[in-house]
């Protein structure tokens, strides 16, 4: 929670070198700009280069963004950028524009939203949220932020216990289906359910230079894994012959792999695994690395009870942004959102996580 009101509500301290970042148009940065590139009045350049931001860059029934609130946004970063040799470039800017002035209209809305449903903004949560991350970074760090994007503690403040309200008001509208976190376990057991090997590899010699193997090697790794078969009919201790025999880092540990999901093995080693029980040795396996002996080991699966808080909450995170999208895409269309910029490019999306 201390993050994302942080990155909601300090976002003249964050909307900065993240936002330049994040532009489908890459900056451009000679490795040796900084230390080539004359000096110039970082200031005096920023301002140039921001000069032609409309004086409404957005404007909605009941508010508007301006081009000064973008331009406190922003400024420190482009100076920031520029300090360091970057070249921004005018699609650049106009990426860099849009997001800044989208996010506001979006706080802006959220908020509205969010007081018409009855959440109402918590001082003392936002000053408990200010202290926690003075905290961390320190009183000095934390005034110099302040200064540098021109809030005062009382802005911040205002913009954290904002915040606090959509946070709960997104919660609120964030439910997921009774049953979804029993579906997601059912269609999605390898996730919960985890195998163990140990395993003794007369490897391909060549394989690491992504040659394939001959007969001649081929029949070579095999003979030797005959042998250390042979041994472990005769009795031998497999962990024993694993760190005398294998050539896989893994017979510093007896062979063993520990752990592991569906999936993250070749296909014909879990193939082999699957058909043995705990504690029964397969025969040769040829891979791409070589041959394996393997032996089993417990295959160990966590019930739904285990995992029902852990599913809920990935599926209501996968939901988050959903609602999230939904519900700000319906208050800019109710409001009459009217755009006096353009992105050079879409803004991204962020990445939607892709399991538990």
């Amino acid at each position: 929670m201390k993050q994302k009101l942080l990155q909601t509500a300090a976002l003249a301290a964050l909307l900065a070198t993240p936002l330049l970042a994040q532009n489908t148009q890459p900056i451009t940065l000679d490795p040796g700009a900084t230390q080539n590139a004359p000096a110039v009045d970082v200031k005096a350049a920023a301002a140039k280069l921001l000069a032609d931001i409309p004086a409404d860059v957005v404007t909605w029934e009941g508010g508007k963004v301006t081009a000064d609130e973008v331009r406190q946004l922003i400024s420190g970063s482009v100076e920031g950028a520029l300090a360091g040799g970057m070249e921004l470039k005018k699609e650049q800017i106009s990426n860099v524009v849009y997001q800044a002035a989208n996010t506001l209209v979006m706080q802006a809305l959220l908020y509205k939203e969010a007081v018409a449903k009855g959440f109402k903004a918590d001082e003392a949560k936002a000053k408990a949220e200010l202290d926690e991350i003075r905290k961390q970074i320190g009183e000095e760090a934390l005034q110099q932020k302040l200064k540098e994007f021109g809030k005062s503690e009382k802005d911040i403040l205002e913009d954290f216990s904002h915040t606090i309200a959509i946070s709960a008001m997104i919660e609120k509208l964030n439910q997921i289906e009774e049953d979804a976190a029993a579906k997601f376990y059912k269609e999605n057991a390898k996730f919960f359910t985890k195998l163990r090997a140990a395993h003794i590899l007369a490897k391909f010699d060549d394989t690491e230079n992504g040659k394939k193997p001959t007969d001649e090697i081929k029949a070579k790794a095999k003979a030797t894994l005959d042998v250390v078969q042979q041994l472990l009919k005769e009795g031998k201790d497999f962990a024993a012959l694993a760190k005398e025999h294998s050539d896989c880092p893994s017979k510093e540990q007896g062979g063993d792999l520990g752990e592991f999901s569906e999936g993250e093995m070749i296909p014909e080693f879990e193939e082999a695994l699957k058909k043995l029980k705990p504690g029964e040795l397969s025969e040769p396996v040829e891979t791409q690395f070589g041959y394996h002996i393997i032996k089993a080991g417990e295959t160990t699966s966590k019930q739904f009870e285990e995992v029902k808080e852990e599913i809920e909450g990935f599926l209501k995170k996968q939901n988050e942004q959903k609602v999230l999208m939904e519900l700000t895409q319906k208050l800019m269309a109710d409001a009459k959102v009217k755009w006096n910029v353009k992105p050079a490019q879409p803004p991204m999306l962020p990445p939607q996580p892709q399991q538990p």
